[in-house]
């Protein structure tokens, strides 16, 4: 898990700093997307007042979420090669003891 602390505009109307955290993709969890990972929405501040990330009208939020992961995007902070499901591999066999 990574903590990131960014600001963004939101539907070109206000400016948001917006804290949250990363998760990498598990192979024993069901995540947002099982190759990128998740991310957690911490807190919301608008001109100087925290809003409840779940008290957020739909779109205001969809929007967040998308500041989020193209931050992730463009400071290449997530690593989707790096990460490789063990789902990928046959299960291993026990090799016959001489």
């Amino acid at each position: 898990m990574a903590q990131y602390c960014i600001t963004s505009i939101i539907l070109n109307a206000y400016e948001a700093r917006i804290h949250f955290d990363y998760y990498l993709p598990e192979n024993n969890a069901h995540w947002q997307d099982r190759y990128h990972g998740s991310i957690d929405i911490l807190e919301t501040v608008v001109h100087g007042s925290k809003l409840l990330f779940d008290e957020l009208p739909i779109i205001e939020r969809i929007h967040i979420r998308r500041a989020c992961w193209n931050y992730l995007e463009t400071k290449g902070l997530y690593r989707i090669t790096l990460v490789i499901p063990l789902s990928l591999y046959s299960p291993l066999t026990k090799r016959s003891s001489r």
